[in-house]
């Protein structure tokens, strides 16, 4: 919840666009992922977190064929952070956000995570 915060404080989206993969390596853990900023186009807000080794097949699939279905992202091999209106929220995001003593106002604002 924390890197969500802080995530939304940055605001990565009005710098860069969902074609714009970038690798974040984590040395203490020995682990790189590839990373997608959503929100460009100003309807969704939020990253796509994809396992180095086996993200890259996902991210080639998004960026170079031009027929995906609308369910793609269920098959996605990756983390999605968004942020939403509440109204989105199922119950399970919505106590994980209470359990960590956060509340949020406004549209767009609420932390949704999906694997």
């Amino acid at each position: 919840m924390e890197f969500s915060n802080g995530l939304k404080k940055l605001k990565p989206w009005q710098y860069l666009r969902d074609d714009e993969i970038i690798v974040i390596d984590c040395e203490e853990a020995g682990y790189k992922v590839l990373v997608s900023v959503i929100g460009a186009g100003g309807e969704e807000f939020g990253l796509i977190i994809f396992d180095m080794e086996n993200g890259y097949d996902s991210i080639a699939k998004i960026l170079f064929e031009k027929n995906i279905s609308s369910d793609f992202s269920y098959s996605l091999y990756a983390l999605i952070v968004n942020f939403v209106d509440r109204k989105e929220l199922d119950l399970a995001d919505y106590l994980l956000i209470k359990n960590c003593g956060l509340s949020y106002r406004g549209e767009k604002n609420w932390i949704q995570i999906r694997s």
